[in-house]
């Protein structure tokens, strides 16, 4: 019985803290998708420029 109250509380706080590293992994990927997307636009931009106006 007692395994089992201990089993449960896991079950209560596991969640939770689950539901935190997710939140955090989906800010981080946020975070360094957006940083990809403005380098490879500035990227891009920059090859336009080179390609089309040199």
């Amino acid at each position: 019985m007692v395994d089992g109250d201990v089993c449960d509380d896991e079950d209560v706080r596991f969640p939770h803290a689950v539901l935190v590293v997710l939140l955090y992994i989906l800010f981080f990927t946020a975070v360094v998708t957006r940083s990809c997307f403005s380098l490879s636009l500035i990227i891009c931009t920059h090859q336009y420029k080179l390609v089309y106006f040199d």
